[in-house]
């Protein structure tokens, strides 16, 4: 299903291998993306021979530039294909190519400070109750309050529900 078309030539150019792997790639993406098994061949569904011309149908679920980048991956010549090294600068594949080292270092400094924060809450201040009550004001169910109260002491308290770190 996933087999780059230059495979089926008798001889395949040794430092075409990357990019045969790119083009499997792309399938296992598309068939992910789209939900759908890709044909094993022409007599399953005659999609498999537009698959192998790199003929993809548009995933109208996803952006534009995604479904690009699918066809980029399948082009039927293998040094039109991208590289690996530029798919994992692409910014839909790698969502984190579009902030700076200096924008990371500071979400890992404030990521940090809050971890800290909620450890001297924890070991200073009762901070089961503490946290309860935080998860309460947000709307939590207060079941879960009730729960920590009802508790044996020193088995910790069940916390849960969308509180970010």
């Amino acid at each position: 299903r996933y087999m780059a078309p230059e495979f089926l030539e008798m001889e395949v150019e040794k430092s075409l291998l990357p990019k045969a792997d790119i083009f499997s790639l792309g399938l296992t993406i598309f068939e992910a993306a789209s939900l759908r098994s890709l044909p094993r061949n022409s007599l399953d569904d005659p999609i498999y021979e537009k698959i192998k011309r790199g003929e993809l149908p548009y995933l109208d679920n996803y952006s534009r530039e995604f479904n690009s980048l699918l066809k980029s991956m399948v082009l039927p010549d293998p040094t039109a294909r991208p590289t690996a090294a530029r798919l994992l600068t692409n910014p839909l594949l790698n969502p984190l190519m579009n902030k700076t080292r200096s924008q990371l270092f500071k979400e890992l400094r404030e990521t940090r400070q809050k971890l800290s924060q909620l450890q001297d809450v924890i070991n200073n201040s009762g901070g089961a109750s503490y946290l309860t009550s935080q998860i309460s004001s947000c709307g939590v169910d207060n079941s879960l309050q009730d729960k920590e109260n009802s508790a044996p002491s020193g088995g910790g308290g069940v916390v849960g529900g969308g509180m970010v770190v």
